[in-house]
């Protein structure tokens, strides 16, 4: 345990290494995160926990006369798998509740990968797509 503890020390400190660090894509930093969502959505119970979350909304802004729009974001790297997982669940469970859902996979899924997210090391939506999700928001007020 102790034999990299100089290393760490010298880089944990250090914005220039942790700089160079980040400059390089990183393609396995989501895997825990993307195990741990499988485990949780393939749960019925945590699901099941999930909605009962959601309806909270649901139920806060019919008591209080607010109009909810719901925005779903996918994984913009990985649409097909967080829609399978969550995205669906999340749509679906939305429009039978009667509010008003905007699914950003169907909005963004004829844009490239480069185009969708800022770039290899934020996968964050691009201004683009930040575009197209504003203008449907502002359809439906």
């Amino acid at each position: 345990p102790y034999k990299y503890g100089f290393l760490i020390f010298l880089g944990s400190g250090s914005y220039f290494l942790n700089y160079l660090y980040w400059s390089f894509p990183q393609d396995n930093i989501y895997m825990p995160y993307e195990k741990f969502m499988a485990q949780a959505f393939n749960n019925q119970v945590v699901l099941a926990k999930h909605k009962n979350d959601l309806r909270l909304f649901i139920d806060y802004a019919h008591k209080n006369s607010i109009q909810l729009i719901v925005v779903v974001f996918p994984q913009l790297e990985n649409m097909g798998w967080s829609d399978l997982l969550y995205g669906n669940h999340v749509v679906n469970f939305f429009k039978a509740n009667k509010v008003d859902v905007i699914n950003v996979s169907e909005l963004v899924k004829n844009i490239p990968l480069s185009e969708r997210i800022i770039n290899k090391n934020d996968r964050h939506a691009s201004a683009k797509v930040n575009r197209i999700i504003a203008q449907e928001i502002l359809k439906k007020l």
